[in-house]
């Protein structure tokens, strides 16, 4: 049996292909759930996960230093080790607690609040903002909520808006609102 010198690159290349279409999946769907998922005020959910960020990248960098290259290139080799392990596990953790929250929010409360209409809405990333935002104080989060909506969406006359989300202990998913008159 002849041994294929370049069959190892085909693996390592479809692996990094299954790993790059995961990660990009990941950032998809985290992404699309972002703007209806609020975190609580004063949530320390990011502490968590830049911790664990400094740890791995910590981690890694010391098998680097063990391993790693000659006297003189170590340190800068060593800090870039550590800061794209740091960044990459940071860019990838980051939406953690929102897909937590999405996933895990169970309690239903409806709420009536007052709210504000604000021109332009709040930022959608690199699609430009809402043409609408809705603004509202939530008791639940403890912070001032800004909701993206439509023109033909709004009622000029409305006095209140009826808000129903799903709660747990770090935040809430607000999955329906209309005006009530």
């Amino acid at each position: 049996m002849k041994f294929n010198r370049y069959q190892h690159y085909k693996t390592y290349n479809l692996l990094l292909f299954i790993v790059i279409a995961f990660w990009s999946a990941w950032f998809v769907s985290s992404n699309s759930i972002s703007n209806e998922v609020f975190l609580k005020k004063n949530s320390w959910l990011w502490l968590y996960i830049l911790t664990f960020s400094s740890l791995l990248a910590l981690g890694l960098t010391s098998l680097h230093f063990l391993r790693g290259p000659g006297f003189t290139e170590s340190s800068m080799a060593l800090f870039k080790t550590f800061f794209w392990t740091f960044l990459l596990c940071n860019l990838t953790l980051w939406p953690v607690p929102q897909v937590w929250i999405y996933l895990t929010a169970s309690r239903e409360i409806n709420d009536r609040v007052e709210f504000t209409l604000f021109y332009p809405g709040p930022s959608k990333g690199k699609a430009g903002n809402c043409p609408v935002g809705i603004g509202y104080y939530d008791r639940d989060l403890q912070r001032y909520v800004e909701l993206c909506a439509e023109k033909d969406q709004i009622d000029r006359k409305a006095r209140k808006l009826y808000v129903q989300k799903c709660v747990n202990d770090y935040g809430a998913r607000i999955w329906r609102y209309h005006f009530i008159r």
